[in-house]
């Protein structure tokens, strides 16, 4: 969901797992309120929740975008929302509603169900802009609104984005994209071509992932867009925001969870002076760049990559190339660290039964067929929870399991460690060692059974 500008901001991406998950997200510049939490200081978020809710009255997407709203504490845990819960677990207090998030619930810009509610969390300090916070906010509000559009998360894999070629071409079609759209007349068309044509190209080599592709800008691409749409006071502010997406993204170490967040906003666009019904009827079985490609009848080439060999360098491909080249080395050596440290080994692994995690879908690497290994990782399950600071922790394609490295020791208690992690576990649950190969687990422990 939301990718936050705050160093300390944490943020849901459903583009990349399943939606019974949570991802956090940073994003390297604004400045976050130095206030505490209270009634007083929430009302500010409510106000603009609900200003956004009534200037759009459901012109963007035909849906008002209504939603409670929950803010956390980082660093307390504690909860100010403009709704009352279904269990009680908040106090009513100056028109809002107050409590403790437990520790078994990740906090996440996101939504999220807790206390027999569906929220739209975010996780307090809040920016101080007040464009930051309307971003913010019309992201998660367009989540929360997703499945009534019929364009509900769905669960991919964008792991060839982790390779220099697919790399290099999905950021030549964002400078095209770019340049469409601060350009006119034919100017523009012929950028909406080349990036076309860049699209066509990468999809033409990896064409495995095109229907992973088309789903991510489904989901986060459309999430961004309308965060940068309701955001933003003029047409000229849009272009700004749509455009720095795809500067700060050139400094992701990864693109393969985060991509749609560029993607997204620049079709987006476009496709609003192309063909301002496009979002009418949109369903699963779009694909924005083919609603692009028919608004300016463009014609696929007979040989795309010939095409694309011949338009690149006008984007930057041969600096870029320089780039992720030193990129792509050090992706090896890394696949070489995390080979030892995950499958060659003794690991601890869990099973992620109802997990709630929190993860930056940038710090990330596509490691072969054996997942995604995350820098870093909070995890809250039945089990307990999971902090991983550095070293990384191997989640599987399907999300179902989490590894990282054997635990330090092992005894009866219920704080565990290794390197770089913590594991707190709940009451009723044991770290086993397992017989047949020597690795770890967790199980309900057998006296409470």
């Amino acid at each position: 969901m939301y990718v936050q500008a705050c160093a300390i901001a944490a943020i849901v991406l459903s583009a990349c797992m399943p939606a019974r998950s949570a991802y956090a997200v940073n994003r390297p510049t604004f400045k976050p309120l130095d206030i505490p939490l209270t009634t007083r200081t929430a009302k500010r978020c409510f106000e603009v929740a609900a200003q956004i809710a009534d200037q759009d009255q459901g012109k963007l997407w035909g849906i008002k975008l209504n939603a409670p709203v929950i803010l956390v504490d980082w660093r307390s845990r504690n909860a100010v929302a403009d709704h009352p819960d279904v269990n009680g677990l908040l106090t009513g207090r100056d028109g809002l509603f107050v409590g403790h998030l437990p520790e078994s619930h990740s906090i996440a810009g996101t939504v999220t169900t807790w206390s027999g509610v569906r929220w739209v969390m975010l996780p307090w300090p809040l920016p101080k802009d007040d464009s930051e916070l309307r971003h913010m906010l019309a992201h998660e509000m367009w989540h929360y609104v997703q499945r009534e559009l019929g364009l509900p998360p769905q669960h991919v894999s964008n792991n060839h984005l982790e390779e220099q070629d697919a790399r290099m071409w999905m950021i030549m079609e964002w400078n095209a994209l770019a340049k469409a759209v601060v350009s006119t007349n034919d100017v523009r068309k012929n950028a909406i071509i080349d990036a076309l044509s860049f699209r066509n190209c990468r999809r033409q080599q990896y064409g495995e992932f095109q229907n992973d592709e088309r789903l991510g800008e489904l989901n986060e691409g459309l999430a961004e867009y309308t965060g940068i749409k309701l955001a933003s006071a003029d047409d000229e502010q849009v272009r700004e925001l749509a455009c720095r997406n795809l500067q700060w993204a050139r400094d992701w170490p990864s693109l393969v969870c985060s991509f749609a967040y560029v993607s997204g906003p620049l079709y987006g666009l476009l496709l609003d002076d192309l063909c301002a019904s496009w979002r009418q009827d949109l369903s699963l079985s779009d694909d924005l760049g083919e609603i692009t490609a028919n608004a300016v009848r463009y014609q696929p080439f007979e040989s795309p990559r010939v095409h694309a060999q011949t338009r690149r360098a006008d984007y930057g491909w041969d600096a870029l190339l320089v780039q992720e080249s030193k990129r792509a080395a050090r992706r090896r050596e890394l696949d070489g660290i995390y080979n030892k440290r995950f499958i060659e080994g003794h690991v601890l692994r869990l099973q992620v039964i109802n997990g709630s995690f929190q993860l930056d879908p940038r710090q990330v690497q596509a490691f072969r067929d054996y997942g995604h290994v995350h820098w870093t990782m909070r995890l809250a399950d039945e089990w307990g929870v999971l902090s991983v600071v550095q070293g990384g922790v191997l989640v599987s394609p399907d999300w179902a399991t989490v590894t990282v490295t054997a635990p330090r020791g092992i005894g009866r208690g219920r704080h565990y460690s290794g390197y770089g992690w913590n594991l707190d576990l709940a009451n009723g649950w044991e770290l086993v060692e397992q017989s047949v190969n020597g690795n770890y687990t967790v199980r309900r422990n057998s006296s409470t059974d």
